[in-house]
């Protein structure tokens, strides 16, 4: 991904399926290098791997509430409020996201 883009995780990630049917990437490893990606400062790819993880897990509330932490850290807001939703609709207690959402719509109302 360093070598192609970021923006391509879900493009290289169906390459790599195609050529091997048995390739799983585990959700939380996918979740995990998008968090690094945010420890690094490399905002943006994280973005892009959490909305990889979404397309490829679209019931796990996890992958939401990574996309929405990673749109928050690129002053995102409103994206980010959105995925937390989704996150909470997927697991009602996801206490976090809850605090987020009530975070996030008090500041939009300032």
């Amino acid at each position: 991904m360093e070598k192609e883009g970021y923006d391509h995780a879900s493009l290289i990630a169906r390459d790599l399926k195609s050529k091997d049917t048995a390739l799983r990437l585990p959700e939380t490893d996918v979740n995990d290098l998008g968090f690094i990606m945010i420890g690094k400062n490399k905002k943006k790819e994280a973005v892009e791997i959490f909305k990889y993880d979404v397309e490829a897990n679209p019931n796990n509330d996890d992958a939401y509430n990574g996309l929405a932490q990673a749109y928050e850290e690129i002053g995102e807001k409103d994206l980010a409020m959105q995925n937390f939703k989704k996150s909470f609709a997927l697991n009602p207690g996801n206490t976090y996201a809850a605090d987020r959402i009530k975070k996030l719509q008090a500041e939009t109302k300032k």
